[in-house]
Order: C-alpha cells, then structure tokens, then sequence
C-alpha cells in the first residue's frame, strides 16, 4: 500500500500541520533507501536501562546502541525513557515515573514541571549517564543525512500525541497497524502467486 508511507504523513490527527505534512511528503522522495526504512519504521531506543557498553564510543569509533523495542505504546514503561527517531526528527519519552535520578543526570533538573517537556534540553552534563546519552543521540545523528533536533515528550503531556504517531505496531482509528499491513501484503503476494 503505497498510500501508508507513515503514520505521521497520512494521520490526519491534528498534531501534523498540513505544510509539515507537505515538506514530508517532498522530503521522502529524496531520502535513500535506508533512510525511508527508518522514515517509515523507526527506532525506539530505551535510555533507561543503558548497560555499562552503551553509549561509549569504541576503538572502531562504533557506539554501541541498546536494541531497538518493538514500537507499540505496550512497550512504553512509566518508569522508562526512550528515544524514538525516525532520521527527520527525534523525540525523547520519558515516563511519568522515571526515577529522579535519571532525570537530574540527563536533564539537570530534579523533576519535570507539568507540560513544561519540550523546554529541556539534552546536553551533556558532567555525568556518565548524560554522556551516554548524548553520545547515543550524536551517533544516531551522525547516520542521517539531516541532523534532527531532540523534543523531550512527557507521558500524558499535550505532547505525547507526536510519540504515538511513530508507534506503527499500534491500532489507530482508520489507520492499519504494520503488523495488519504485513499481513495484507502477504496475502496479496500469496494471491498472485497461486
């Protein structure tokens, strides 16, 4: 189905302004074909639970990036945070019972004031968190033609409409799930091969 290019292109759900909408559909045609991957299915990557080989930059100037979780609003844990990007732009979600201490490290304040998220900014600072953090966000950029600004999304935010909008393993009304459109484009291979 050519049509479902992304969920953030085709969702008429007020949160995309019709002229983003318009410079996105341009954009994709422009994109190699392993940036319309990621345009189409991104990446949600949870911060919250960086291991000691994550966000360090090896001997091959490789970082080491945690797995990528499926992207459904099941895998969103309250107590998480995770980046989800795309290759045009990038959003940090972080629950709303991630720990304080995460908080303070990544964004240098002891809590996040109501539907005050997308005024953080993600900058190292001085810690081994913060640092894994960025270097992750920095390697990612460094992999996409465009460098994406980082909007920091609260669960329940005014916001969190815009996270949802990647999240492509999800139902949403009058828009297939991928899983649904996978299984559509199966059964239509399946048909023209008998």
């Amino acid at each position: 189905d050519s049509g479902r290019m992304s969920k953030v292109l085709t969702a008429d759900n007020g949160i995309v302004k019709t002229d983003e909408r318009m410079y996105l559909m341009d954009r994709i045609l422009s994109l190699s074909c392993a940036d319309t991957t990621a345009f189409t299915y991104p990446r949600m990557i949870p911060l919250h639970s960086l291991g000691p080989e994550h966000g360090v930059v090896m001997a091959n100037g490789e970082v080491a990036v945690p797995g990528s979780v499926s992207l459904s609003c099941e895998k969103l844990e309250a107590q998480g945070a995770y980046l989800v990007e795309n290759g045009e732009s990038m959003v940090v979600w972080v629950g709303r019972e991630c720990p304080q201490s995460f908080i303070e490290q990544v964004f240098g304040i002891p809590g996040i004031p109501e539907n005050e998220s997308s005024r953080l900014i993600l900058e190292p600072r001085g810690n081994a968190l913060s640092a894994k953090v960025c270097t992750i966000v920095d390697h990612l950029r460094q992999q996409r033609p465009s460098c994406p600004a980082v909007t920091v999304v609260q669960q329940r935010d005014a916001l969190e409409g815009v996270v949802m909008c990647y999240l492509v393993e999800d139902r949403q009304a009058h828009i297939v799930s991928y899983v649904d459109f996978l299984c559509h484009v199966h059964s239509q291979i399946q048909s023209k091969l008998t």
